[in-house]
């Protein structure tokens, strides 16, 4: 159980949760269940059976800031502009919030969101000739703060979405 300094625990002891992904393509399923599943600390699901755009990986580079990714044979590649890839991938994640804004709808409480961390990121994203982000501390630096500024604006609109909610 964690709490914040000062504050009450941020969720109930023993709670269950989950990691985010999970099987199927449907999000108002997904996560109707993990709202009836999990009630006491549930996440926004991921549902990468959807295609590259809805992994973890895909979902985060929805999320970066000023930093497009496209989709490539070898996996996913910084790229100069935002193509069909990256409006795919941020079409998946708003679908999955508009999902997340009709089931939590007067939720209060805590809600779990997952989202790949910067090491995930520049070990998965290539540059744009090809070789790992990872091997690039210019890249590692920009790529680390895109996605911070990135999730800043995604937890924003998560609170805009469900005000009721404790973001974990």
């Amino acid at each position: 159980m964690s709490t914040e300094a000062g504050r009450a625990p941020l969720w109930p002891a023993g709670a269950a949760t989950g990691v985010g992904s999970l099987p199927g393509t449907d999000p108002v399923e997904a996560t109707k269940m993990v709202f009836d599943e999990l009630p006491d600390l549930p996440q926004l699901p991921e549902l990468p059976a959807r295609g590259p755009g809805a992994t973890m990986v895909g979902r985060a580079g929805a999320i970066l800031l000023d930093l497009p990714v496209d989709l490539q044979p070898a996996g996913w590649r910084l790229v100069p502009r935002p193509g069909h890839d990256l409006r795919r991938s941020r079409d998946l994640l708003r679908r999955d919030l508009d999902a997340l804004t009709d089931v939590a709808d007067g939720y209060s409480g805590p809600l779990k969101v997952a989202v790949a961390g910067p090491w995930t990121l520049v070990a998965e994203l290539e540059l744009p000739r090809g070789h790992k982000a990872l091997s690039d501390p210019g890249a590692t630096r920009d790529l680390a703060e895109a996605l911070a500024a990135g999730l800043a604006e995604h937890l924003g609109d998560l609170a805009r979405r469900v005000p009721g909610a404790r973001l974990v």
